[in-house]
């Protein structure tokens, strides 16, 4: 019971905070030029994937570990204080060759402030990783939270001031320091801040994978900036990333409670049915998820000329094929946590080193023949191959082949929903597209069908996802009864 209050109590959490930020990139979007989010795009890219070195695994394995002492704890932050303060000088060092390489000045100076955040970050992370061990999440949610809402109150404030893009920067730093100071007051029993590195050879092996994960992961999404900012300029780099950003975004929100659970879900039974659940736990998901993202294909631009305003007209426009390059990169959203729970981490390891090849390859390719337009055409490619990779290696796996039909079987009767429900939802939509000359009216009345029209066919096909609602509903009515 614990457990499951822990975990609803920050899916919550997890749902207020998307809300918030994006509120906030809200705000940005319409505050500052393309441009010049494009250079604090680059910026932010290049130190959080430093920063992905920094913490070396130490939070996870506190976590996982079943018997850790204070000394495990020390040496954790001493491994992690040790890099951050490596990557600290290595980024004082670089920022200068960074600004000449992308020719903007103004990148080298956001990424040294950024890089302040370095010196405490260790600290932070190991005391929420603790919590999290012990399950007291509404200490995390209070730090986390107390950081999110300095930063972006300190953020505003010095816009106010006219500080221009450098305000963006200096708040999740001022944030990052609110909350090591905090950490000394709301700190697990086995917080320690003096470091040390000592027989920690078990810490820095299982960082390598950790880390390495990591990284690929947040390459996927940050190669996009990198590169096209090299290859395109930064006010290209920033349409790309605020049209991926708005798909991933929605993505997050839908399933940002069920991936909280996905790896106990997958775990908590034997390995015979290993297959059942992980095919159960897709589908559910997907139903949500691939349902929206597919419906973004034809109703994403005005959403992005919604929130952001007709200057991130060029970004809306690519919203279609970057939704349908989404939907293909996330059709197994609980893929981790099924190699994870077997013990495959390497297979992970290699399936996000072929996505980030594809997608890289997708970028150069697309921008080396064309624009923007067909570079995100060549990205929807890319992740359909990478999806059809994904999903015979996950199947790959023992007691999942004997399934694998079964799945093509019930991922065709999801893709029949999904069809359907984007077509009615776009064919109302263009006949009352006629009467309508407003995006706000527009997405309101398009986002109605889709629900209804969804609902129907979730109930008249009977899906997965509305057997598994009426189960809930059907286990609470007896327990109520009882």
């Amino acid at each position: 019971m614990r457990l499951a209050k822990a975990v609803a109590f920050s899916s919550i959490a997890i749902y207020l905070y998307q809300l918030a930020s994006l509120a906030y990139t809200v705000y940005l979007a319409r505050t500052f030029s393309p441009y010049l989010l494009g250079i604090f795009g680059i910026a932010s890219a290049v130190t959080l994937l430093t920063g992905e070195f920094r913490a070396l695994g130490t939070g996870e394995y506190l976590v996982r570990e079943k018997n850790i002492d204070k000394n495990t704890v020390k040496n954790s932050i001493g491994i992690s204080l040790s890099i951050s303060i490596l990557i600290f000088c290595l980024l004082a060092i670089s920022a200068g060759a960074i600004s000449r390489f992308y020719d903007e000045r103004l990148i080298g100076e956001l990424i040294l402030i950024f890089s302040f955040s370095l010196l405490v970050s260790p600290f932070n992370s190991i005391n929420s990783a603790l919590l999290t061990r012990e399950l007291k999440f509404h200490k995390v949610i209070l730090l986390d939270w107390s950081n999110f809402l300095v930063g972006i109150s300190t953020s505003v404030f010095l816009i106010f001031m006219e500080l221009g893009i450098y305000a963006i920067a200096i708040g999740p730093v001022v944030g990052s320091y609110v909350q090591f100071l905090l950490t000394t007051i709301f700190r697990s029993p086995f917080m320690e801040f003096v470091p040390r590195i000592k027989n920690a050879s078990d810490q820095i092996k299982f960082g390598g994978f950790s880390s390495s994960a990591s990284i690929l992961e947040r390459l996927n999404i940050h190669s996009i900036d990198l590169i096209v900012g090299k290859m395109d300029g930064v006010r290209s780099a920033a349409l790309m990333s605020k049209a991926v950003s708005t798909a991933e975004l929605i993505f997050h929100i839908i399933l940002a409670g069920s991936k909280e659970v996905a790896l106990p879900f997958i775990s908590k039974t034997n390995y015979k049915e290993l297959a059942e659940n992980y095919i159960h736990a897709t589908l559910i998901a997907n139903y949500l998820s691939v349902s929206v993202l597919t419906s973004c294909i034809f109703f994403g631009d005005n959403l992005v000329l919604f929130m952001f305003g007709e200057k991130w007209r060029e970004a809306a426009e690519l919203v279609p094929f970057v939704s349908l390059w989404v939907i293909f990169r996330n059709f197994h959203p609980f893929q981790r946590a099924l190699f994870i729970s077997i013990g495959r981490e390497r297979m992970y390891l290699k399936n996000q080193a072929l996505g980030l090849a594809s997608t890289t390859i997708a970028i150069i390719l697309g921008l080396w023949f064309g624009d923007l337009q067909f570079m995100v055409l060549c990205l929807s490619f890319s992740g359909f191959a990478y999806f059809i990779f994904t999903t015979f290696q996950v199947f790959s796996v023992q007691n999942l082949s004997q399934s694998f039909t079964k799945y093509l079987i019930k991922n065709l009767r999801l893709m029949l929903v999904v069809f359907l429900v984007a077509l009615i939802s776009w064919g109302v939509d263009s006949i009352i597209l006629k009467f309508i000359d407003s995006s706000f009216l527009e997405l309101l009345v398009f986002g109605s069908i889709l629900i209804i029209s969804w609902l129907i066919l979730m109930i008249a096909l009977n899906t997965e996802l509305y057997r598994e609602v009426l189960k809930l509903t059907i286990d609470k009515k007896i327990k109520v009864i009882k």
